[in-house]
């Protein structure tokens, strides 16, 4: 039901928004990492938290509302992305 839905967005919102603060710090150090160092050291900060957050999520959700705050998080990341 329709109510049930906007529950569940609600929810995929609120997780996004806690995880907004950490994924803009690691974009934003991936964006100022010098030249020097090597993609997989620049990029490994932001990869660490998504791959423990999202182990965490899928282990404790069912996979339709992962899939949800899956989509949120690439959303979240693109973002960054776009905005440095």
């Amino acid at each position: 039901d329709e109510d049930m839905v906007r529950k569940v967005r609600q929810v995929v919102d609120r997780v996004a928004d806690k995880m907004r603060p950490d994924i803009k710090k690691d974009v934003f150090h991936l964006n100022w990492a010098p030249e020097s160092l090597p993609a997989e050291e620049a990029i490994g900060d932001l990869l660490e938290y998504l791959d423990s957050n999202l182990l965490n999520l899928n282990s404790h959700l069912l996979k339709t509302n992962f899939e949800r705050i899956l989509s949120s998080m690439w959303i979240e990341v693109l973002e960054e992305f776009r905005d440095v």
